[in-house]
């Protein structure tokens, strides 16, 4: 096909009719195409500036031919490297036995690990490396000890530096688990040859460059890790069932030799998330977030108790973009707004059951399974009670939390608060609205509620609502409370003139 010519219309891609084999010269030849383009760019920065710093372990997968084997290599001290990293389902443990690192290997698989016997997923992830001439791959099941508590507690929480400081991101889009793989054969594009009066031949192709559908729908991205391995990865080479797609800041380029750009989702595929967030108002910020941690609530995940740690990298970079405190998906900016959030109104959720050093508190979304929506609070238009408060701890330079206890001895645990008599028998048909988080109570004359916020003027019926979080005692003569629900209701079905501070845990 003559690329040259320009007697076809401009709206009209160019590009290939039939695409490459997978796995073959041809096709890689394309990806390192994108990843030179990329690199030598001057209009968009998508590389790290730490992309050299290796991680704590990495999978050694030897040179492009094979001749070198396989194995776990630990970091030396100082040693920096190019390195990629595997997005990818680790699948239904049930269904085929999984394949990772633990105590019992540890030392063996430093030395050599099987080729044969690794699940295809990695295979074809090591044939991708040494294809693209890249010696390390980072792959979480092998790079992480599983049964190692203290391990997997201490490189979970650098998945934020993983993937940002990675070379780029492979996504295994089209796999459905570890041992699917996804170097495989694609549908054939159809075509219509069409010859021109010039007599050269071009082709009208069947359009296959869905990136929506391929990546942002498909397998991969309803795993709850992968929202953050996307945020976080500066570049990602995403195969999937119809194609290859390579997203960097510069946007979407296809295998098809289309670019694509898709400003809703841009901000997943900044290289520098949040960055783009800083040009944003107020107003702007808080429907990000909130786009955001909806997104991720409806994700799954094969241990749910990773809910909480999963998205604690993109949340720290959010915490350090608005210059704020935060844990547990709640800003100090804004405190009363990332509280207000509610389940799904046709499903109750389920609390989760976290290690004792990772306990989550009830008033964070984060300690149920469920899907979440927050409470539509008028701009400038409501009165914020501020008698809630947090005790979150300033993130360190390099991002981090400071080292405080964790669980419910940590002081980010509780919020301090004020609590008022609820009374919910009294509100009017259709004018209040709370949703029970876990259950519906049988009564609800023993609950109470912290206001969050009040409509500044009444509206047309004469009624002015508050926002409120509901809220219920840990027991007799205690301070402690625990959050039960959320809503809007009526200002008469609030005491305000009582008034108690409470420690909301």
């Amino acid at each position: 096909m003559n690329t040259e010519r320009t007697d076809l219309p401009t709206y009209i891609p160019i590009g290939l009719p039939h695409l490459p084999r997978t796995g073959s010269w041809e096709q890689f030849e394309v990806i390192k195409e994108w990843v030179e383009v990329c690199d030598n760019s001057e209009s968009h920065s998508c590389r790290a500036m730490s992309e050299d710093s290796l991680p704590a372990r990495v999978v050694d997968v030897g040179d492009v031919d094979g001749q070198d084997s396989v194995r776990l290599h630990c970091k030396k001290q100082g040693e920096k490297d190019k390195y990629l990293a595997l997005s990818h389902r680790w699948g239904n443990p049930r269904a085929h036995e999984s394949f990772y690192t633990d105590r019992s290997n540890f030392q063996e698989f430093q030395k050599h690990i099987d080729y044969e016997k690794l699940p295809k997923t990695f295979q074809d992830a090591v044939d991708v490396t040494r294809e693209l001439g890249i010696r390390f791959l980072w792959i979480d099941s092998l790079c992480i000890i599983q049964d190692e508590p203290e391990d997997w507690e201490t490189q979970s929480v650098l998945m934020e530096d993983v993937f940002n400081s990675a070379y780029y991101t492979i996504a295994a889009s089209c796999a459905e688990d570890s041992w699917d793989g996804f170097l495989k054969p694609r549908p054939n594009r159809k075509t219509v040859p069409v010859r021109q009066k010039s007599g050269d031949i071009c082709y009208v192709c069947e359009s296959i460059d869905d990136f929506r559908t391929d990546v942002e729908e498909g397998h991969l991205s309803r795993r709850g890790w992968v929202l953050q391995e996307r945020a976080l990865s500066r570049r990602t080479i995403y195969f999937a069932a119809n194609q290859v797609y390579w997203e960097c800041g510069n946007g979407v380029y296809c295998e098809t030799l289309t670019k694509m750009r898709n400003p809703k989702s841009a901000f997943l595929g900044d290289p520098e998330f949040p960055k783009s967030a800083e040009r944003l108002f107020k107003g702007g910020r808080i429907r990000l977030y909130e786009e955001i941690y909806k997104r991720y609530s409806r994700l799954a995940f094969t241990q749910i108790a990773d809910r909480a740690v999963a998205i604690s990298g993109l949340e720290n970079r959010l915490i350090r973009t608005f210059n704020t405190t935060g844990r547990y998906g709640a800003f100090e900016e804004y405190l009363g707004r990332s509280l207000l959030w509610q389940r799904d109104r046709n499903n109750l959720m389920c609390v989760i059951e976290y290690p004792t050093s990772r306990k989550v508190p009830s008033w964070s979304w984060m300690a149920y399974d469920g899907e979440i929506a927050y409470i539509d609070v008028p701009f400038g238009k409501v009165h914020w009670f501020k008698e809630i408060r947090s005790h979150f701890r300033r993130l360190t330079e390099s991002g981090k939390s400071q080292q405080i206890p964790q669980g419910d001895d940590s002081p980010d645990f509780e919020l301090s608060a004020v609590a008022r008599d609820l009374r919910l028998e009294i509100a009017g048909h259709g004018r209040s609205f709370v949703l029970f988080d876990v259950r519906e109570p049988r009564s609800t004359r023993e609950l109470e509620c912290v206001v969050i916020a009040r409509d500044q003027d009444p509206d047309f019926e004469n009624v002015r609502k508050c926002y409120i979080l509901v809220i219920s005692s840990e027991g007799e003569h205690t301070n402690k409370y625990k959050r039960v629900g959320a809503g809007v209701v009526e200002e008469r079905c609030v005491d305000l003139s009582s008034a108690r501070p409470i420690d909301l845990r």
